[in-house]
């Protein structure tokens, strides 16, 4: 269940299905040259781990872990914006936490399969949005604009770098995968501030949302916004069970058998967190990222350690 490999085209659905959410997220928040420049940065950074990186030897496993629990709960907190109606209830985010979990301790392998289904549905519904929303466009409104993007950015434009962590089959398709990602990433920020404006758009909790309320098709009114939570809602559950899918393998590389068990608490913990209702300080959630989930796994731990057995 926990060894068997995820083929390359389904991990990367799934993957991209994961980034959707919170790229679209962002957007907004920043001129699109820095934001575009932010991802397309990261973005190298994490193909980059997943083609070189290595599996951690079981203390930093254990430091890992407990990062990726701390990063999901913070997420967790991004999903409420996306149900205004909700009135910042807790329980839709406890829910698809707890959801993603359950669905996770059977293995990865079986949960791309339904992230790699979300691929399709989302791809479809965001280039609905997005192609309703050009004739809209507003040139005036796109000037560049080079003031720095949000430190988030970066934490979540490196979140593909988990992978390294899950049992994969090796290709050389995950480059074109990081490319969508980019891509659509960017053209997210572009229609928030083409449509919105940057000062509208800096105003608002979740620009992307706003800027869909306003969009029709063929001329008739639609209700954008509800698509649009519906497809942060599915991105948001894709994005908790890759991540808890990759501290479900942490968790085996400290002991085999404990990666069901690692995951449910790793959702417990990210709950846990959610509901503490803590902020962490600006940039601690990008630079940790970047240290244990981009820096770490490029070093070759468990070599070093055999070393070290052998010399002693």
């Amino acid at each position: 269940m926990w060894s068997e490999k995820i083929p390359q085209a389904r991990l990367w659905a799934w993957i991209f299905a994961a980034m959707t959410a919170p790229a679209a997220y962002l957007a907004g928040r920043s001129g699109w040259p820095g934001y575009g420049l932010a991802a397309l940065v990261c973005l190298l950074l994490a193909w980059g781990v997943t083609a070189l990186g290595h599996m951690p030897g079981k203390w930093l496993a254990c430091l890992q872990f407990l990062w990726l629990a701390l990063t999901v709960g913070e997420l967790a907190k991004w999903l409420t914006p996306c149900w205004p109606t909700a009135e910042g209830s807790p329980l839709l985010s406890l829910s698809l936490l707890t959801l993603a979990a359950v669905a996770v301790s059977q293995g990865a392998a079986k949960t791309s399969r339904a992230g790699s289904i979300l691929f399709w549905f989302l791809a479809g519904l965001f280039a609905l949005v997005l192609g309703a929303g050009a004739k809209d466009l507003r040139g005036e409104y796109l000037a560049p604009s080079w003031d720095l993007p949000p430190m988030e950015i970066v934490a979540i434009f490196l979140l593909p770098a988990a992978a390294v962590f899950l049992p994969r089959e090796k290709s050389a398709g995950s480059p074109l995968a990081l490319a969508a990602i980019g891509a659509f990433g960017f053209a997210c920020g572009v229609w928030t501030l083409g449509i919105l404006s940057a000062g509208v758009a800096r105003q608002e909790v979740l620009p992307f949302y706003t800027f869909s309320k306003s969009l029709s098709l063929f001329g008739v009114a639609e209700r954008f916004e509800a698509l649009v939570s519906a497809g942060l809602t599915m991105g948001f559950f894709a994005l908790y069970s890759f991540l808890l899918a990759a501290a479900g393998y942490l968790a085996e590389c400290v002991r085999p058998g404990w990666g069901g068990g690692g995951t449910i608490l790793c959702g417990a913990l990210a709950a846990f967190w959610f509901l503490l209702s803590l902020a962490l300080p600006e940039g601690v959630l990008s630079i940790g990222t970047l240290l244990l989930l981009v820096l770490a796994p490029l070093v070759p731990w468990r070599k070093n350690l055999k070393k070290t057995e052998k010399s002693a």
